[in-house]
C-alpha cells in the first residue's frame, strides 16, 4: 500500500504541476493562485505518526526498525533515553539538524552530525535526576529513506510520566500535530497510571473529533514472554476500558522491535516472521491511509479536474462557434454565458441565498461544536476532581495538576476544532454543488491555543525530614595491666617483679609463680565509641494534610469550571467566525475562477462571430492541438480520482475489518500525563 500511495502522490503532483505550467498567470490569476495553493499543499502534505509510551518500553528501538536502521537512529537505553522530540522525515541527501526556538520568537537552526544526534535527544547515564526544562529545542533528521517518500513522518518523544516531569509536556505538545498516535507498552510490565491516564486522556480527546481509530497500541518485547496471549488479552480490556471503546475494536498489534532488528543484522526471514512488525506496519499504513488519502490526494485532484474544465470551456466554446455556420449555435452560447454572468453577479452580491444558508449551517455547528467540547470537558473535569486528586503526585505538586488538565482541555478543544474543520469544508462543498460551481476542495487548519484554566498557587506538601545521629559501635581496648595481692591492692615490687618475670616466659608460668606468691594478673582496660553518623527520616505527609488538598483542589476546580467554559465559549466564538471568514473567501474564489473562465469565453465568442470561413478554419487547427493537453489532464484527474477512491475503499474495509466507504478525517491529538509511576 506504501508503493501505492506513493506513486498516486506523484502522479498527483505531475498533473497539477503540468497544468500550472498551462496557466497564463495575467490572464487566469485565480485559477493559477488555486492551482499554485493545491499543488503546495500537496507537496507539503504530511502523514505524521508519533509514538508515545513510558520510557523503557522500546519505542526508539521500534522506530529504528521501522525504518529498517540496524544501528541506532534514535537513541535508545533502559533508562529515560529521549528527552527532546526527534523527527524524522523524507530529504533528498542525510541531513541532521537541531532546532531552538527562543523566548523571543526567533528560531535558530544548526546542522550537526550523526553522532551527536544522542547529545541532544537523549539524556545521559549521568543527567538522571536532573529535570530538562527546554522544551524549545526539537531534533530534525531527514533521510533518503524509501519509507519517508511518501510524507510519513515519523516522531520519537518522551515516556508519559517516569523520571523528568517535562518528558510529559513535551509529548503533549507533539501529539497535537499526530494523524496517528502509536502507543507502545510492553508483555514485561503492567500498566501503570502514568499510562491509564494518558489512555483516559486519548480516549476522551479522540472521540470529540470523531477519531477513536487513529489510536493504535503495541504490545513490545513478545520474545521477553512466550506465552503472551492472555496478557495481550486483558492489555485490550484495559485500553478499551480506558479509551471509552469495545474490546472487539480495540485491536492490540503483538511485535518484538528486537526480533526484527536481528533480522536486519542477520537477514534470517525467521525473525521478521516472529516479530509480528510486518503486521503491525501494514496496520499502520491502512490507518494512515484510510484517515487522509482523500484529503491529501483526492482534494488536490478535484482542483486539478475542475482547473482543466475551467482551461478548456473555453476553447470548447469556441470550437463549438466556430463550427456552427448557422449561428444558431453561436447564439445559444452567447445567452448561455449572459445567463452565467447574471447568475455569477447574483452569487457575488451580499444578499445571494448561500450566504444565508451558509450562516444557519455555521450556526449548527456551533451548536454542535460547543457541546462536543462540555462533554469533553465534563469528562476532563471529572477524571481530574476524582482520579487524579486521588494521586498523591498531584496532591503534593498541584502545577503539576494546573499543566495537566490544561493539556487535556486544549486537546479537546483541538479535537474538536479539527472535527469543525472538516464539517466547514463539508458546508463549502455542499454550498458549492448548490450553487452550481465546481466541486470546492478547501482546507481548514486548526488554531492554536493558550491555557485554559489557571489553577490558584498552592504551597507544596513536602514529606517532613529529621536527621537522627547514630552513635558508633562500642569497645574495649587495653591500656595496660598490674599485679593485684589476695585483698585487691596493687602487689610490691618483689613480687609483682617476680610474678612478671616468670610471665615473660609464658602466660601459664606467670600464672603458675603468681599463685604460690598470692598476687594475680589484672589488665587495665577502657571503653571507646567508634565514629557515628547521622541519616535523614523522612515522614509521610499526614492523611489528613492530603485528605484537606483534596478537598482544597477540588473546590478550586469546581469554581473554575464556569470559568473555563467562558474561555472555550470565546474561542468557540473567534474560531466559528475564522471558519465563516474562510467560507466566505472559498466561495467568493470559485465565483472568480469561474468568472474569469466566462471573460476568456467571451472574447474568443466575439472573435468566432467576426470570424471569416478562411480564418475559422485555421484557427480550428490550432485549437485541437491547445485542447489535447487539457483533455488529458481531465481524463488523468478523473482515473486518478477513482484510483484513489478504491484505494482509500480498500483501506477503509481493511483498517475496519469490514467493507465499507472510508472516511478523509483529519488528524487528532491526546496527551498523556505524568503521575507517580505506581502500578495499578
Amino acid at each position: 500500500m506504501t508503493d501505492t500511495f506513493e506513486q498516486l502522490r506523484e502522479d498527483v503532483t505531475g498533473l497539477c504541476q503540468d497544468l500550472l505550467g498551462r496557466v497564463d498567470d495575467t490572464v487566469a490569476p485565480h485559477t493559477a493562485e488555486r492551482l499554485g495553493e493545491v499543488l503546495r499543499r500537496l507537496v507539503d502534505g504530511r502523514l505524521t505518526v508519533v509514538i508515545c509510551g513510558e520510557f523503557n518500553r522500546g519505542k526508539s528501538t521500534l522506530l529504528n526498525v521501522l525504518l529498517d536502521q540496524s544501528t541506532d537512529l534514535f537513541p535508545t537505553a533502559p533508562y529515560p533515553k529521549t528527552r527532546l522530540v526527534t523527527t524524522v522525515e523524507w530529504g533528498e541527501t542525510e541531513e541532521y539538524h537541531v532546532r531552538v526556538t527562543r523566548d523571543d520568537g526567533s528560531v535558530e537552526e544548526r546542522r550537526i552530525t550523526r553522532e551527536e544526534i544522542d547529545d541532544y535527544a537523549g539524556e545521559t547515564a549521568h543527567g538522571l535526576g536532573q529535570e530538562h526544562t527546554d522544551a524549545t529545542v526539537t531534533v530534525h533528521l531527514r533521510l533518503p529513506n524509501p519509507r519517508l517518500r511518501s510524507g510519513l513522518v515519523l516522531m520519537d518523544t518522551p515516556g508519559v510520566g517516569g523520571t523528568f516531569p517535562a518528558h510529559s509536556r513535551i509529548t503533549h505538545a507533539a501529539l497535537r500535530l499526530a494523524d496517528a498516535i502509536v502507543f507502545v507498552a510492553d508483555v514485561t510490565d503492567p500498566l501503570t497510571k502514568p499510562e491509564l491516564t494518558f489512555l483516559a486522556t486519548a480516549g476522551t480527546a479522540l472521540r470529540a473529533a470523531d477519531s477513536e481509530d487513529a489510536l493504535l497500541v503495541v504490545l513490545n518485547m513478545i520474545d521477553q514472554r512466550p506465552n503472551y496471549h492472555a496478557f495481550a488479552e486483558e492489555m485490550r480490556r484495559r485500553v478499551a476500558e480506558r479509551v471509552g471503546r469495545t474490546p472487539a475494536a480495540t485491536p492490540v498489534h503483538p511485535v518484538s522491535a528486537l526480533g526484527k532488528l536481528h533480522y536486519l543484522c542477520t537477514g534470517d526471514p525467521a525473525y521478521l516472521e516472529e516479530s509480528g512488525l510486518p503486521a503491525f506496519e501494514d496496520a499502520l499504513w491502512r490507518t494512515l491511509a484510510a484517515r487522509r488519502i482523500r484529503v491529501l490526494l483526492g482534494a488536490p485532484l478535484q482542483e486539478a479536474r475542475a482547473a482543466a474544465e475551467a482551461l478548456l470551456a473555453p476553447l470548447v466554446a469556441q470550437e463549438t462557434a466556430l463550427r456552427d455556420t448557422t449561428g444558431r449555435e453561436l447564439e445559444r452560447l452567447a445567452a448561455e454565458a449572459a445567463a452565467q454572468r447574471d447568475r455569477l453577479d447574483q452569487l457575488s452580491e451580499q444578499s445571494a441565498g448561500w450566504r444565508e444558508q451558509a450562516a444557519a449551517r455555521l450556526e449548527e455547528l456551533h451548536g454542535e461544536m460547543k457541546r462536543r467540547v462540555t462533554e469533553a470537558f465534563d469528562s476532563i473535569w471529572q477524571r481530574a476532581s476524582t482520579e487524579l486528586c486521588a494521586q498523591e503526585y498531584y496532591l503534593t505538586q498541584p502545577e503539576h495538576l494546573d499543566e495537566q488538565v490544561n493539556n487535556e482541555c486544549l486537546l479537546a478543544m483541538g479535537s474538536v476544532d479539527e472535527w469543525g474543520a472538516r464539517q466547514a469544508t463539508g458546508i463549502v462543498q455542499a454550498l458549492a454543488a448548490e450553487s452550481g460551481l465546481a466541486l470546492a476542495a478547501p482546507a481548514f487548519a486548526g488554531s492554536a491555543r493558550s491555557s485554559v484554566v489557571d489553577l490558584p498557587s498552592y504551597r507544596r506538601l513536602r514529606p517532613k525530614k529529621k536527621k537522627v545521629y547514630h552513635a558508633g559501635p562500642q569497645r574495649t581496648e587495653v591500656i595496660g595491666a598490674h599485679w593485684e595481692d589476695g585483698s585487691g591492692n596493687r602487689a610490691g615490687v618483689i613480687r609483682s617483679g617476680a610474678a612478671g618475670l616468670a610471665r615473660t616466659f609464658s602466660a601459664a608460668m606467670g600464672e603458675k609463680v603468681g599463685r604460690a606468691l598470692n598476687v594475680r594478673y589484672v589488665q587495665e582496660t577502657r571503653t571507646v565509641r567508634g565514629p557515628g553518623h547521622t541519616t535523614v527520616e523522612i515522614r509521610n505527609i499526614p492523611r489528613s494534610r492530603l485528605a484537606a488538598r483534596r478537598a482544597q483542589l477540588q473546590s478550586d476546580l469546581l469554581r473554575l469550571r464556569p470559568l473555563a467554559q467562558q474561555v472555550v465559549t470565546s474561542e468557540l466564538d473567534t474560531r466559528v467566525a475564522e471558519f465563516a471568514k474562510a467560507m466566505t473567501a472559498e466561495m467568493e474564489s470559485l465565483i472568480d475562477r469561474e468568472r474569469e473562465s466566462l471573460d476568456i469565453t467571451l472574447p474568443l465568442l466575439e472573435e468566432a462571430r467576426r470570424a471569416t470561413r478562411e480564418e475559422a478554419l485555421a484557427t480550428l487547427g490550432t485549437l485541437a492541438d491547445a485542447q489535447q493537453p487539457l483533455r488529458t489532464a481531465r481524463q488523468a484527474a478523473e482515473r486518478l480520482l477513482e484510483e484513489t477512491e478504491a484505494l482509500a475503499r480498500e483501506a477503509h474495509a481493511a483498517h475496519n475489518g469490514t467493507p465499507g466507504d472510508g472516511g478523509d478525517e483529519a488528524g487528532s491529538h491526546a496527551s498523556g500525563a505524568p503521575a507517580d509511576g505506581e502500578e495499578e
